[in-house]
């Protein structure tokens, strides 16, 4: 008898058991010998020796995410992300029997079911998917384990705008410099399964798809839609959503009138002046900060901080019929104590009343506060006005202008005259803005033109400083 490619080896008895030590394909030769030396034909056959258990692998027909490649899917036991749409299949491999069959199970109890066909999971969640393989010779795989998150939900997209910005009548306002910021989260779904967002997405107006990088702004005053939606690692994608904005720059401009602005008397501008049209100082008038104009003309000692570029404003950047019409929709007018208003709808202070408006949105016909009259505020109020807005009394003037914005829909010249003191944010694009007397002002106003007269102050603050004292001169006494 011989193994393999061995030497015959004689045995003393007629039958006897051999042993392989190794794996693999083996034969067994061997010829008898009788007592008077007759020899018989040798005789072989062949064997394999299989001691080692077949392996499993687990493949997907889909898409797919492994650990490696995703180290932030959650939960943190899952081995791989699929959708639920997407079949897994088993496939095991042997040294040399070969493959008997292959035994499952979704779950760590229950019967183990035969694998003949691609395992599809139920839904979303996270499985624990059991399963082992026997070979032809019963060699049985140890039954191992694999942590499966199906998600099939989509990531969720938020959007904000930083500063400046502000939500006046329904409509979210910005300036060309605020920065728009998108976050998404791909939100657990059952048992915590989650792949992870893969990208976000932005569109401006009807632009271009953009792959979102970073925080980024909208450029050109007037509307501007933003579309915007993510996408996970395993293709889930969100439905798109949009947010609607208002681009301008009242934010930043202390006075803008779209078509001229004048300055004459000893009238002073704190802060920059903003036109498409001309610039005009007169006399003593002072503008401390930059004119920007299509053409600046100076007479008499006018001065200015400097020029530069009309800045191509929109002419009514953010809607006046939007606004009035949130105003008419919801407004805090029935707050008001009863005779507040007259009976047009307008709110008039005289002889010297003093009234505070609570926080909230307002809608006037006319806002008329005379001689010592006083209207303040406690918190935020926005106003709308349709048809005059004059002040001659004290507005807001020890608050804070970002704290009162007011909304002209009329095309009655505003008033800011006499002894006048005011902190607003003004918006009147189809009026003129009229700044006379001693008045004196803080914040923003936005108008069809402006102009500055007599001895008034205009300052590009969001509260209205101290004044200033006014000039002594002492006489030489009565000559004898």
């Amino acid at each position: 008898m011989k193994l393999d490619a061995g030497e015959f080896e004689a045995r003393s008895t007629p039958s006897f058991s051999v042993q392989f030590a190794s794996e693999g394909e083996h034969s067994v030769s061997a010829h008898a010998v009788d007592n008077l030396a007759n020899t018989s034909g040798d005789a072989s056959r062949s064997f394999t020796v299989d001691n080692t258990a077949p392996q499993t692998t687990v493949s997907y027909v889909g898409y797919s995410i492994a650990r490696e490649d995703n180290p932030d899917g959650s939960p943190l036991e899952a081995q791989a992300w699929i959708h639920p749409d997407t079949a897994i299949e088993l496939s095991a491999q042997d040294v040399a029997s070969g493959v008997s069959k292959i035994m499952y199970r979704i779950g760590a109890s229950g019967p183990l079911l035969l694998y003949s066909s691609p395992i599809q999971l139920p839904g979303e969640g996270v499985f624990h998917l059991q399963f082992q393989a026997t070979d032809s010779v019963e060699n049985e795989e140890s039954l191992r384990e694999i942590v499966i998150a199906a998600d099939a939900s989509s990531p969720e997209t938020e959007l904000s705008a930083g500063a400046p910005s502000e939500t006046l009548f329904g409509m979210t306002l910005i300036d060309p410099s605020s920065p728009i910021t998108l976050t998404s989260e791909d939100v657990p779904g059952p048992d915590g399964a989650a792949a992870g967002v893969g990208a976000v997405y932005y569109r401006i107006d009807q632009g271009a798809t953009t792959t979102y990088s970073g925080s980024f702004t909208l450029a050109g005053e007037g509307e501007h839609t933003v579309t915007y939606w993510s996408r996970d690692k395993l293709l889930n994608e969100e439905f798109p959503r949009e947010a609607n904005f208002r681009v301008w720059r009242l934010f930043n401009l202390a006075l803008t009138g779209v078509q001229g602005v004048s300055a004459s008397g000893n009238a002073k501008a704190l802060g920059g002046i903003y036109t498409n049209a001309s610039f005009e100082g007169l006399g003593n008038a002072s503008v401390s900060g930059t004119v920007y104009a299509q053409l600046t003309t100076l007479k008499g000692k006018a001065a200015i901080g400097g020029t530069g570029s009309a800045p191509g404003l929109a002419p009514e950047p953010a809607s006046l019929e939007n606004a009035l019409a949130s105003a008419q929709q919801a407004n805090d007018n029935g707050s008001l104590p009863a005779g507040t208003l007259n009976f047009e709808g307008s709110l008039v202070l005289d002889d010297g009343r003093t009234m505070t408006l609570s926080t909230g949105t307002y809608l006037f016909k006319d806002l008329l506060i005379k001689g010592k009259s006083r209207l303040g505020t406690a918190g935020p109020v926005r106003i709308v006005l349709t048809r005059e807005l004059k002040v001659e009394g004290q507005l807001n003037s020890f608050g804070r202008a970002s704290d009162l914005w007011i909304f002209s829909s009329s095309n009655v010249p505003v008033a800011f005259g006499g002894g006048a003191s005011l902190a607003a944010k003004v918006y009147a694009p189809r009026a003129v803005i009229n700044f006379s007397g001693n008045s004196r002002s803080a914040g923003v106003y936005f108008g069809k033109q402006l102009e500055l007269s007599g001895t008034s102050e205009v300052h590009a603050t969001d509260t209205l400083p101290p004044a200033e004292p006014a000039s002594t001169a002492s006489g030489s006494g009565k000559g004898k």
